[in-house]
């Protein structure tokens, strides 16, 4: 799916200098006493259920168009639980985050980083590496390079790549600390996928 450039983009240095200070809040585990809210954990089970149908086979472009659609009703809905302040775990934020992540608009995509990073500050460390991810796409999403490289891109039948990127925006250590693969691992990926194979030193803590 496209994601529409905004009218006025963001610099990388601008929105990551503010927004990565506050991603790195120490883990402490979730700080909120409440249980985690019902619809929420479904919505999210629902657009991971989504995508987990297309692992082994590309879905078509009438699937896709489907999935676009449950998509944008369950972005209506999570909107609709954020707002309403019924989001109340970290791991709530979280699932929201992924959510949003999934949308059309620079907008969802940096709503999706502002919920990732409120996931973090309520002690979920596990959103570390989605908040990376929702500032990667929300920078590309407004034509700014990504700077951990989370984005994996193909245009049609072409070539994967990771489109624009500012390698030297930030070094391995830090991707590390967002469990994000250090540059060499992504070169990597990008050969392995080229070659039709899963990638070999896919993001996550180890």
């Amino acid at each position: 799916m496209s994601r529409p450039a905004a009218t006025v983009p963001l610099g990388a240095a601008a929105l990551a200098g503010f927004l990565l200070c506050q991603a790195c809040l120490p883990p402490a585990g979730d700080r909120t006493v409440t249980a985690s809210n019902p619809e929420i954990q479904r919505l999210y089970s629902e657009d991971q259920a989504d995508r987990e149908r297309f692992v082994s086979a590309a879905p078509t472009a009438e699937q896709w168009r489907q999935v676009a659609a449950r998509d944008a009703q369950r972005r209506a809905r999570a909107g609709e639980l954020f707002r309403a302040g019924a989001l109340r775990t970290g791991k709530d934020y979280d699932r929201a985050a992924m959510i949003f992540q999934h949308g059309e608009t620079s907008a969802d995509h940096l709503l999706a980083h502002i919920l990732a990073v409120t996931a973090l500050s309520k002690g979920h460390a596990e959103s570390r590496r989605l908040a990376a991810a929702t500032l990667d796409r929300y920078l590309q999403s407004v034509r700014q390079p990504q700077v951990f490289g989370t984005q994996y891109l193909r245009e049609r039948s072409g070539p994967w790549a990771q489109g624009g990127y500012d390698k030297d925006f930030l070094p391995d250590f830090l991707r590390r600390e967002h469990c994000v693969a250090v540059l060499a691992d992504q070169a990597l990926n990008v050969a392995a996928l080229n070659r039709g194979e899963a990638m070999p030193a896919p993001d996550g803590c180890r």
